[in-house]
Formats: C-alpha cells, sequence, structure tokens
C-alpha cells in the first residue's frame, strides 16, 4: 500500500489559532453606553426642572402677586354693621334676614332677637382683589409662554449640543404646560385652542428633529 506523502511546495495546514474572546470588551462597552445614556437624561432632568424653578422665582421676585390683605386688610377689633346702610356704606354687601319679621311676630321665650340681616363686608374689596389676581394671572401666563417658546427657539440654534439643547427644548415644553396651568380656569375657549394648539405643534416638531434617529 502506498504511504500518502505532501508533495514538495504543497502548504502546510495547520489548525485555527483561537482568538482572545471579545465578550468582556463588548460588555464593558454596552455598561459605558448605559451610563452615559443614564447621566445624559440625568442632566436633561435636572435642565428641566431647574431652568423652570428659576424662572419660577425670577417672576415671583420681579413681579409679586397681588395679597389679599391689601385689599381687605384685616382689623384687630371689628364691629358688624346691623344695618343695611352701613353696611352698604363700607363697601359691603347686605343680605336680609327671613327669619327677622317673623322674630318680631313670634318673639322667642328667651328674649333672643334675630338681626334684621347680615353684613359681608369684604364683597367689594373681595371683587377688586379677585379682579386684579385675574389679570396677574393672564400676564404671568403670557410670561411663561414668552420663556418657554424663547427656551424652545434656543434648542433650535445649539441642535449641536445633544442633551443640553434636548433639555431646553423640554424645559421650555414644561414652561408652556405651567403657564397654561395658570391662567387655564380663567382663559377664553379660543384661547385654551391656540394654546393647545402651539403645544401640539410643539411636540410634533420636538420629535421629529429629537428622535428621528
Amino acid at each position: 500500500m502506498d504511504t500518502p506523502f505532501m508533495q514538495e511546495g504543497a502548504p502546510v495546514s495547520s489548525a485555527p489559532t483561537p482568538s482572545t474572546p471579545e465578550a468582556p470588551k463588548s460588555v464593558e462597552h454596552h455598561k459605558h453606553q448605559g451610563l452615559s445614556a443614564v447621566l445624559k437624561w440625568a442632566l436633561i432632568l435636572a435642565m428641566i426642572v431647574v431652568v423652570n424653578v428659576f424662572f419660577a422665582s425670577v417672576i415671583q421676585l420681579a413681579y409679586p402677586a397681588p395679597e389679599y390683605t391689601d385689599f381687605c386688610p384685616e382689623k384687630q377689633v371689628y364691629t358688624a354693621p346691623e344695618t343695611m346702610e352701613a353696611c352698604v356704606a363700607e363697601g359691603g354687601q347686605w343680605t336680609e334676614n327671613a327669619a327677622y319679621k317673623e322674630g318680631i311676630k313670634n318673639p322667642s321665650a328667651t328674649g333672643y332677637v334675630e338681626p334684621a340681616g347680615y353684613c359681608n363686608p369684604d364683597f367689594t374689596c373681595q371683587k377688586e382683589y379677585d379682579e386684579m389676581r385675574k389679570g396677574y394671572e393672564r400676564n404671568v401666563f403670557m410670561v411663561w409662554v414668552a420663556l418657554g417658546i424663547i427656551l424652545i427657539l434656543l434648542s433650535v440654534f445649539i441642535a449641536e449640543m445633544g442633551a443640553i439643547s434636548l433639555g431646553f427644548s423640554l424645559g421650555g415644553v414644561v414652561s408652556l404646560i405651567v403657564g397654561t396651568m395658570t391662567y387655564w380656569s380663567d382663559m377664553d375657549a379660543w384661547i385654551r385652542v391656540i394654546v393647545l394648539g402651539v403645544a401640539l405643534v410643539a411636540l410634533i416638531v420636538l420629535g421629529i428633529r429629537k428622535f428621528k434617529d
């Protein structure tokens, strides 16, 4: 039987050399990416909170809210008016007591006499305070909306800055929400439609620009 032999010059086959496993490096890489993502979103959330708290503090300092006691001062000793004329003269609201005349016809055995009516001395000043408060909330709403729009526009100009741009854009959306909440109950229906429309467009544009990848 002929013994097989290798021809001279033929390539000598050899067993493949086992390569160094890449699994540890891959795991380490994924861990690094995960940590970077967590730090990125932590920065974004911190920016959203801090920038809006900063806005609220500046507004409160530069444009303080009206105080109820500035319109209806508290008195240490107060004697309520007992007649309609005296109540109205103080700017109060007089409410007649329906049981007053009945009390005159049928006096109580204990001698208690029903009052002719009741006076709300804060009626006029309460209305003045409510009007001032409504105007204040409208103005604050406009300031919040302006600040929110500025943040969103600023995020467009610094889009290459990644996390900072996203933090500004989301912070601007939160500013719009905060401003709307402060004035929502007194807002006209057509203003609500406009505000919600602007917010919807802003969210759509933000989603397209930031999350298209």
